[in-house]
């Protein structure tokens, strides 16, 4: 079985985690629930 080294899955969730900054970046709360696509691409 192949096995991925586990700074390959620690980049990629620095890159989650840059993804979902940008995506939620200046907009409120309400905005983020009520918009159901930065919701589910964030969660």
């Amino acid at each position: 079985m192949f096995k991925r080294d586990v700074n390959l899955y620690l980049n990629d969730i620095q890159e989650s985690i840059a993804a979902i900054e940008d995506f939620t970046r200046d907009i409120d709360c309400e905005f983020f629930h009520n918009d159901r696509k930065t919701y589910s691409a964030t969660l």
